[in-house]
């Protein structure tokens, strides 16, 4: 997203930051809320994913923080831009 950001823009700004940054801490929430519906091929295959070696800890080990933290870093990303167009 930053390159592209960079292509259009010219250079990194605040916006390709604030993207990275939700991007960056999207992923592991995300990644975990997709494993777990998957958690028995995943067994099955023999992977070790936490959703197969820890099933009672699969969505309590996922802390609120990074939803509000992505929260504030989209509202931040709207108000560091000077049009709310997503590039």
């Amino acid at each position: 997203m930053s390159l592209g950001w960079t292509a259009k823009t010219g250079g990194l700004e605040a916006g390709a930051w604030v993207l990275f940054a939700v991007l960056f801490l999207w992923q592991i929430p995300h990644f975990l809320a997709l494993s777990w519906p998957l958690r028995f091929d995943y067994r099955n295959a023999g992977y070790k994913m936490l959703a197969v070696t820890h099933p009672d800890k699969g969505t309590s080990v996922q802390p609120n923080q990074p939803q509000a933290t992505l929260f504030l870093l989209i509202a931040l990303r709207f108000l560091s831009c000077e049009s709310n167009t997503i590039v």
